[in-house]
């Protein structure tokens, strides 16, 4: 089921869009109306959550099938706990073998007591265009 179609989902999409504008600033890959597609062609997943949100995509690799915690803006550190239940809820559901994220280095230091482990960087250079 896309999470559109749960009850209260625009107004839980207006509370939560001000947290999300801040995540997709963050690498400014996408608009937060570019997530709002996404999560109604199904393609994401939206978990709001008090005080945030978090957006979930599947990621396959030919070796390894994900889900990626895509998206979270908001009060981290008392939301973390339901955010990586519903992560792993809908990772099983897709039959995903891990969890993955990227974002801001805060992030190492909230999951590593959950079983986070550090496997890289990302890094980015603006080519000036």
């Amino acid at each position: 089921m896309k999470s559109t179609e749960h009850n209260g989902f625009t107004e839980a999409w207006e509370r939560s869009k001000p947290f999300l504008v801040n995540a997709v600033n963050y690498l400014g890959l996408h608009t937060v109306d570019d997530v709002l597609e996404e999560i109604e062609e199904g393609s994401a997943v939206f978990y709001p959550v008090k005080d945030g949100a978090a957006v979930f995509k599947l990621t396959e690799y030919p070796e390894k099938r994900l889900l990626t915690i895509w998206l979270y803006g908001g009060e981290m550190a008392s939301n973390i706990e339901g955010v990586l239940e519903a992560a792993e809820f809908h990772a099983k559901e897709l039959g995903c073998t891990e969890l993955m994220i990227v974002g801001r280095r805060g992030w190492e230091r909230v999951l590593k007591p959950h079983g986070f482990i550090h496997r890289g960087i990302l890094l980015t250079k603006d080519t000036g265009d």
